[in-house]
């Protein structure tokens, strides 16, 4: 005759060891939780950064444009002030063979500005200086801190150093320079 079924013995047995199993889970689920989390928020900063820094790159590239009329250069088409956390990029945007500067239409200048300002790097169009009211924010405060933004010119390129954090968790940072040669100049 077959017996079917399990022993007394053979049933503690499994319960001790699916126990166990349990115990460890639940240990390394917090730490995996963890884990995760602070992956996703480095990649979301990394990413972050990427497009802020992309918009700038851009027109660094675009640097010194002027459709047509090359003799009308008469103002630097990059200038860098206040201690390389400033910098201010000049190109013919509406290809109208100048650069403008229109103080009422700010629209339709030729002049974009940005620089490190209250742990944020902030940008605007239509100013030629690094000071004054009216900045949009490149990033989210309530997220991000920026700790370092720094910009140099090289022979034929630009140096951007940028260094941010998440707001809440120091822990979390990441630093990039971006190398962007400057194809107008």
């Amino acid at each position: 005759m077959l017996k079917t079924g399990f022993t007394l013995l053979e049933m503690l047995l499994c319960l001790i060891l699916t126990s166990l199993l349990m115990m460890i889970i639940m240990a390394f689920y917090p730490k995996l939780q963890t884990d995760t989390i602070q992956f996703y928020q480095q990649y979301r900063l990394q990413e972050t950064i990427n497009q802020t820094l992309s918009g700038l790159i851009k027109d660094i590239k675009r640097a010194g444009f002027l459709a047509n009329h090359l003799d009308n250069l008469k103002k630097t088409a990059i200038l860098i002030e206040d201690n390389n956390q400033c910098i201010i990029i000049r190109y013919d945007l509406h290809r109208s063979g100048e650069w403008r500067e229109d103080k009422h239409n700010l629209n339709s200048s030729d002049i974009f500005v940005y620089r490190y300002a209250n742990n944020n790097v902030v940008y605007r169009l239509g100013i030629p200086h690094c000071y004054g009211q009216g900045w949009e924010k490149l990033f989210d405060n309530n997220e991000v801190d920026v700790t370092l933004f720094e910009i140099y010119q090289r022979a034929h390129f630009i140096e951007i150093r940028l260094t941010a954090q998440i707001k809440g968790n120091h822990s979390i940072t990441h630093s990039r320079i971006h190398y962007v040669k400057t194809e107008n100049l």
